[in-house]
């Protein structure tokens, strides 16, 4: 038995070794470009395949096989991936293209150069656009199609959001009425609004009302009309899920529906808390219980989240030299970078004015 064992592990990598030689008969692979001896990452099954080649035609993947077995014709162009990766296109699902950019020259180019193929545009209109804003539904159609036809360089857009619905916020007299969806009947003709106007997706925002909430929800899944975005103050995550919201931006929905506070927080009753205070109670009060009732319920139902963990990174740095001078600063539009140090300023001058208070009622004599 210990001899057959032997043979048997001596002849595996011998029939290995066959099943990778090159048979005569194998076709000629009409892909004009192959990334030869390049390590491929699985993502579905966690694993990286060593000394693959990755054979295209135009914009079209026809195979992944081992090098050893691929044929090519003459013509084609062959690239060594020797210690090199090659992984999926990565999906930005939280993406802005900004007022301040050029799209078309800096931002779009600058998503593939790292990787990203697949971009959603959380925000491409607004309520009263105005030339010098961010483009309006038709310059992003166009810009879609761009992309598409190899016209410009950048990463497939893959859907395109309504503006936000944040209640009375940035909605003046001279607009419909409907728009700040104060109630059902107008949540459900903002729904019916952006239905006609082409929209892709409904973006919810912080401030919008719990009935006009429920009724652009409403009316948005009688449409087949999807909406995603923040979660509104006025309900819980575990309602916004059971109201059929696709996706959940921003990851900090789990501090706010996992602790104690969560339901006084949504009824209005915490506003005369400061933010700190309550962001800390959060954090020490977390109850993992709540949480995994809210996971239980998003996998249920099918509800995503975006993490968009980046901006939390500029939260936490922005006291912090070198980050703010990141070489990478260098490919951003000046008046963008301006724009952020402006909020990294904000940032400072917030945590400085905090430990302040916190040092002065240190120094306080106890009554």
């Amino acid at each position: 038995m210990r001899l057959k064992r032997r043979l048997l592990a001596l002849g595996a990598p011998v029939l290995v070794a066959g099943c990778t030689a090159v048979p005569r008969s194998a076709p000629v692979s009409d892909a004009d470009l192959a990334i030869m001896h390049v390590d491929v990452v699985d993502v579905e099954r966690g694993r990286v395949v060593p000394d693959q080649a990755v054979l295209l035609k135009g914009n079209r993947i026809l195979a992944v096989t081992p090098s050893a077995q691929a044929r090519l014709a003459s013509t084609a162009r062959v690239i060594n991936g020797t210690r090199k990766f090659v992984i999926p296109g990565l999906w930005d699902m939280h993406a802005h293209l900004q007022p301040a950019g050029n799209p078309v020259r800096v931002e779009l180019p600058l998503f593939v150069a790292h990787g990203v193929t697949g971009i959603r545009i959380m925000g491409a209109d607004r309520p009263n656009p105005t030339p010098d804003q961010t483009p309006g539904l038709a310059q992003f159609r166009a810009l879609q199609q761009a992309v598409a036809n190899g016209a410009v360089t950048g990463p497939r857009v893959l859907a395109l959001a309504s503006w936000a619905v944040n209640g009375e916020a940035g909605i003046t007299t001279a607009m419909p009425a409907f728009y700040k969806a104060r109630t059902r009947d107008e949540g459900r003709q903002l729904a019916q609004y952006f239905k006609e106007r082409g929209f892709d997706f409904i973006k919810v925002y912080n401030d919008v009302s719990r009935e006009g909430y429920l009724g652009l929800a409403e009316e948005a899944r009688r449409l087949a009309l999807p909406f995603a975005g923040h979660e509104p103050a006025a309900l819980s995550a575990l309602e916004l899920s059971n109201a059929g919201q696709k996706s959940i931006e921003h990851s900090r929905i789990f501090l706010f529906n996992c602790w104690p506070g969560a339901d006084s927080l949504q009824k209005g009753l915490l506003r005369s808390v400061p933010a700190t205070t309550r962001r800390r109670r959060m954090v020490d009060e977390y109850d993992p219980r709540a949480c995994a009732a809210v996971f239980r319920t998003f996998a249920q139902n099918g509800t995503y989240i975006t993490p968009t963990h980046v901006t939390r990174r500029m939260d936490a740095f922005a006291d912090d030299s070198a980050f703010r001078r990141d070489a990478r600063m260098r490919y951003i539009p000046l008046q963008q970078q301006v724009s952020w140090q402006q909020v990294f300023l904000r940032f400072m001058h917030q945590l400085q004015t905090r430990c302040r208070r916190r040092n002065l009622h240190r120094r306080m004599p106890l009554k």
